[in-house]
């Protein structure tokens, strides 16, 4: 599966990168959707192609909590980032990228040692 690393040093006024980026969250998504039903864990699939708002980064964070059952974050990972933060300045996205982009990395290490 490939990762979002690439995505992790995306601009918050990269308009084409932020929806780039968007794009290939949704299918990591999918993925997850998938690999977690693997393990007997149903995460309802949903649709986080389009541009965040407030029910976005809701039920962005509590597919990424249902996660948290395969895999627990760090110690140095606040989950709780992911619904306190958002994109509404610059500031807020970057926190909010770099906590989601370590989320990720660590979900992809667990379903790439699965395999």
């Amino acid at each position: 599966m490939p990762t979002l690393d690439i995505y992790a040093q995306t601009s918050f006024k990269d308009r084409i990168g932020l929806l780039m980026f968007l794009q290939a969250h949704q299918s990591r998504h999918d993925s997850f959707v998938q690999a977690a039903a693997l393990q007997n864990l149903n995460i309802p699939a949903s649709d986080f192609s389009t541009y965040p708002d407030d029910d976005w980064f809701n039920r962005h964070y509590n597919v990424h909590i249902q996660l948290t059952t395969l895999v627990q974050p760090t110690a140095n990972i606040s989950i709780q980032n992911l619904y306190d933060y958002s994109w509404d300045n610059e500031d807020d996205f970057y926190t909010w990228m770099q906590t989601h982009t370590l989320v990720h990395q660590q979900l992809d290490q667990y379903f790439l040692n699965l395999s």
